[in-house]
């Protein structure tokens, strides 16, 4: 029979049912769709190397120029500026933090800054000749401490900051003390109770603050090897509480059982094949692992042992627009944000892909569709 208004209405309803999730990486060719963030929308720079949403709600992206607050619909920026001493120390922004009493941290190039609104930035950057303060302006990550404190990653050396009297106790590597930091150079951090993760250029340590105790857990091998870690690696525990780690050296998880880091496969039967310069991790909703690396987006289902990768395509405006992600961010409504390292920020909302596309690609005989008819056994 014909068609009516009503029951177009009713299959797209049914569609909208049956369709499969984009985030579904047991359809790895099903197209999803970003709305892209950039200069047109009043982005400092293309490059957006942290992703951070606060209390209030705001979205804040720290870019290779500049930082940025989003509310949804209108973008201020904060720059550095010489002639100005509370604005930021410098525009290359590593990393976002917003500590425990709403404090708005960030970390630069040249040191750390805090914001306070209506007020401006208050600076804490390396003093030579001061013990006591920040060990090198590289800033890669800032963690809650307990009290009144903060953890700060840097180039050399992790700190702990006093807030209240501005002041930094510093932790080195020492190659006379097995139970030392493992490497100067210490690139990411997650905070789980009184202890602290920490990969380094050396591997991965648990820092037991009150011993003043880091166990070493090295990187697996490679082949003798220099290992340099881009300033973006990551570390991020999932919901069934496996540790995964993403370096230069590519996608890494900690093996409890083993107590060793390994190289991750997604199943003994099926090795996934993962760029190198695994940047980032965050999980969806569905508890689905998105992964970006060097060269796309890599979802993966470890229940189902599938995966997707999404690249930028040039005849398709609504995929990523450029394959080097450099952060991500799951926003408070389970929404997905992307920043790359030169394409502006790609954000991805699934109600975006409630649609199934047929076309010649699928089957279809010719693009344009004017009717619709349904035989005796249901199919169209």
């Amino acid at each position: 029979m014909k068609w009516s208004c009503f029951s177009f209405c009713l299959l797209f309803l049914h569609m909208q049912v049956h369709a499969q999730k984009p985030d579904d990486p047991t359809f790895p060719n099903d197209r999803i769709k970003f709305k892209h963030i950039s200069a047109r929308e009043g982005l400092t720079s293309a490059g957006v190397t942290s992703l951070y949403q606060d209390r209030t709600g705001f979205i804040w992206f720290g870019t290779r120029d500049g930082l940025n607050r989003y509310d949804g619909t209108q973008i201020i920026n904060f720059r550095s500026n010489p002639h100005d001493s509370s604005s930021l120390t410098d525009n290359r922004i590593i990393c976002l933090f917003q500590d425990r009493n709403g404090r708005l941290w960030v970390g630069t190039w040249m040191g750390l800054n805090l914001y306070e609104e209506g007020l401006g930035f208050k600076h804490f950057i390396h003093d030579p000749g001061d013990t006591s303060s920040l060990s090198h302006n590289h800033t890669f990550f800032i963690l809650q401490a307990p009290g009144n404190r903060l953890w700060v990653g840097t180039e050399k050396g992790l700190n702990l900051l006093d807030i209240d009297s501005g002041k930094f106790s510093r932790y080195f590597h020492d190659p006379d003390n097995p139970n030392s930091l493992s490497d100067n150079i210490v690139k990411a951090g997650l905070s789980e109770g009184d202890s602290l993760w920490l990969m380094t250029n050396s591997g991965l340590d648990l820092f037991y603050p009150e011993q003043h105790v880091f166990r070493r857990f090295g990187f697996p091998d490679t082949d003798g090897k220099e290992i340099r870690i881009s300033s973006s690696a990551s570390l991020f525990r999932d919901h069934n509480g496996e540790l995964f780690m993403g370096n230069d050296i590519g996608m890494l998880v900690f093996n409890d059982t083993l107590s060793k880091v390994l190289q991750y496969r997604l199943s003994s039967q099926k090795e996934i094949f993962l760029e190198k310069m695994i940047r980032t991790f965050c999980e969806d909703n569905d508890q689905n692992l998105w992964v970006g690396s060097y060269n796309g987006l890599y979802v993966i289902n470890r229940e189902r042992t599938e995966y997707a990768h999404y690249l930028k395509k040039s005849d398709d405006p609504f995929s990523l627009s450029q394959n080097s992600i450099y952060s991500s961010l799951k926003d408070n409504t389970g929404n997905l944000w992307f920043g790359t390292w030169s394409g502006g920020v790609n954000y991805y909302d699934e109600s975006y892909n409630v649609f199934k596309v047929y076309n010649e690609k699928a089957g279809l005989k010719y693009p344009v569709v004017s009717d619709f008819v349904e035989d005796a056994q249901g199919d169209l």
